[in-house]
């Protein structure tokens, strides 16, 4: 394999090479330039020289390198987390950077400087001292808090300023893009954003959309009494709203008492509460869950946050569950799998049908429960093929209300046409049908 040197002649005839060489060796197997590197050209830039190198990788792919002389003195702003560039809405989010002092001189008393704008207005702004940082080394410098408020495109500008003798000014700020929006997650860029100190992680067998899902178990099953929790990393401020709402898609297939749930916090996760239902038995088709999050919101609740917890005996273990696309919203959960109980204990269980009838663009589907029951209401085409799973839980005895809103699991319209709607209720089964027109 090839490399290259470095030698010097005064003459140009007679050459000395350098006790150094080489200069750039060829790579470890397996890299793009392990099968040498050669032709090398370089190009002088102020105190700096800067080399174009030609590599392959023993089949015939050639790839062009780059490399540098460093200078003494020459500290960078290297790169922003991944994660930072899609943030939740309402959220306390801490910017980060990476600075690398890619010079050969250790440093000192560093700053950096980061500044948010929304259409040129500057909407935050913070600056933290590095105490010391060693040559060729990096570290993560973590800003104070930035509120997101609503939805938005920002620009966020890291400045690396105080840096005395720094020798390459073209390194020392780095811009990005931050895409504010309802999304918490859709776990297609890691698991950054969550904590967790044992069992969930990213799941790339089962997703709702995109290639991975959030998963208590991603390699398997899950195990016997497990009783594991995975918090969100950033909180939120619901103190300004008068109604809030989570939402994901669940996908569980649990052994009997065995069961799932989401937990909320208001105290810097000191304490929880459950949130809503729990996810029990089988649901193999991702449906999407709305979790309330009102009587959360309003004066002094400032840090609220989220977390899901799963809870098992020693009966048996089965795949698990999973989260995939959890969002936050203003207002109360929408009316497309929104549940209501009305007043009055029924005697008797009943489908009671749903209205309008015809529809467009969404129907109401009232029945009711004489005694607490494990629910299951569900669509489906004429051909007898599921279309939307709108409710799969535990609930008590009372008269409820459920809306569609003519999309399937996957949250696409579905076209005009009959469709049937099943309740299944302890013993009692019932089936109807209703009539989209769009």
């Amino acid at each position: 394999s090839a490399s290259i040197g470095h030698a010097t002649s005064a003459d140009g005839l007679n050459w000395t090479k350098s006790p150094a060489n080489p200069i750039i060796n060829s790579g470890a197997s397996g890299t793009w330039e392990s099968g040498g590197a050669g032709h090398p050209r370089v190009l002088f830039d102020g105190n700096a020289r800067k080399m174009w190198y030609i590599g392959d990788d023993d089949q015939i792919n050639i790839r062009i390198g780059y490399a540098n002389t460093p200078l003494t003195h020459d500290v960078m702003v290297a790169a922003v987390p991944e994660h930072l560039r899609k943030v939740p809405m309402l959220a306390h989010v801490a910017p980060k950077v990476t600075l690398m002092n890619a010079g050969l001189s250790n440093e000192s008393n560093l700053s950096v400087t980061c500044q948010i704008d929304s259409a040129g207005t500057v909407v935050y702004s913070d600056t933290q001292t590095l105490a010391s940082l060693q040559s060729l080394a990096t570290s993560e410098v973590t800003f104070k808090n930035w509120g997101t408020h609503g939805e938005n495109q920002y620009r966020v500008s890291f400045f690396a300023t105080k840096l005395g003798n720094d020798e390459n000014v073209f390194n020392d700020t780095l811009r990005a893009t931050i895409n504010v929006s309802p999304l918490l997650d859709d776990f297609e860029t890691g698991f950054a954003k969550w904590t967790s100190a044992t069992g969930w992680g990213t799941n790339g067998q089962r997703f709702r959309s995109g290639k991975f899902s959030m998963d208590d178990s991603p390699t398997g099953n899950y195990g016997n009494n497990v009783n594991s929790a995975v918090t969100y990393n950033y909180s939120f401020d619901l103190s300004k709203l008068r109604a809030a709402h989570l939402s994901y898609w669940g996908w569980n297939v649990l052994q009997p008492n065995d069961y799932g749930y989401v937990e909320v916090s208001t105290d810097s996760g000191a304490t929880w509460q459950q949130l809503g239902a729990r996810h029990e038995g089988v649901q193999r088709s991702f449906t999407q869950e709305y979790r309330s999050l009102t009587p959360y919101c309003g004066p002094g609740f400032n840090d609220v946050r989220i977390r899901f917890r799963l809870v098992t005996d020693a009966s048996g273990v089965f795949p698990g569950w999973n989260v995939d696309d959890v969002e936050i919203h203003e207002g109360e959960s929408p009316t497309a799998v929104a549940e209501q109980e009305t007043e009055g204990i029924p005697t008797e269980y009943a489908l009671l049908g749903n209205y309008p009838n015809p529809f467009n663009p969404e129907t109401t589907i009232e029945y009711q429960l004489p005694r607490p029951s494990r629910v299951e209401i569900a669509i489906y085409n004429l051909a007898g093929q599921l279309v939307r799973t709108l409710r799969h839980a535990q609930q008590s005895a009372g008269k409820y209300k459920l809306s569609w809103d003519g999309k399937d699991e996957r949250g696409n319209n579905v076209a005009s046409g009959v469709y049937l709607y099943r309740l299944h209720a302890g013993e009692f089964s019932a089936t109807k049908k209703m009539i989209l027109a769009r």
